[in-house]
């Protein structure tokens, strides 16, 4: 009888431990990307040999075009549930949620979206669902205009090493809420560089060595420089 209950409760631990398996791969994780925070994100243990530059992009001042006129328009192509191998990363209102709270510490955001002078649209490309690539078509335009003033797409492929243990969904999912903190912050890079009349022609976010980086520091590239310093190793370590 003992055995026959001993073998039960295996069962029983079994199938809660399916179920709980179940519920960390389709459901996403509470706000993931919402505060956009690259710098803090970038110290937690996962990523600490990650550097990127430019680093967080500087908020827009008032003497900007785009300060605190910015709305965000149509966003499509976002699934009801974003997924990376076959984890759910964030859902469809996160992604607009992170990304509307990244134009807001730009500076970018207007307070009244309804009357922006500008919109942002964006289309969220997911060709493969469950790959690391993180694509995001965004077209910036004048409001009531539907000719786009600025038309660029973001494109990023992060990989995370397991070296520390643990699951490897868990660092997947990681891995691809780093993509869209790396792509939204990219986008609102390039809308700081806006100027009226022009924006750099790729404004991807780049990853480079630590020694780079603080080269960098001391000595700023302009963004039609980036093609030099690009670097194909995208792999995060701890």
């Amino acid at each position: 009888m003992m055995n026959m209950y001993g073998s039960l409760s295996k069962v029983f631990c079994a199938v809660l431990l399916v179920s709980l398996m179940g519920c960390a791969f389709n459901v996403p994780e509470k706000n993931p990307i919402s505060q956009n925070n690259l710098q803090e994100f970038n110290n937690s243990k996962a990523l600490e040999s990650a550097y990127y530059y430019p680093e967080f992009p500087n908020p827009v001042t008032a003497d900007h075009l785009l300060y605190q006129s910015v709305g965000l328009g149509m966003i499509s192509g976002v699934p009801a549930v974003i997924r990376n191998i076959n984890v759910a990363v964030a859902s469809d209102a996160q992604f607009e949620e992170g990304l509307r709270e990244t134009l807001r510490q730009s500076n970018l955001l207007s307070k009244d979206e309804k009357n922006a002078a500008y919109i942002l649209d964006v289309h969220y490309i997911d060709p493969e669902s469950l790959t690391l690539k993180t694509d995001i078509q965004y077209k910036l335009r004048k409001r009531d205009v539907v000719s786009p003033i600025l038309d660029r797409e973001i494109s990023n492929t992060i990989v995370m090493k397991n070296s520390w243990g643990g699951m490897m969904w868990q660092h997947a999912r990681k891995a691809k809420q780093f993509s869209f903190m790396i792509s939204f912050s990219s986008i609102a890079w390039c809308l700081e560089q806006y100027n009226g009349t022009s924006s750099p022609d790729n404004c991807t976010l780049v990853f480079v060595r630590q020694k780079q980086l603080e080269l960098l520091r001391k000595n700023p590239v302009t963004p039609e420089d980036f093609n030099e310093i690009r670097t194909r190793d995208r792999t995060l370590t701890n």
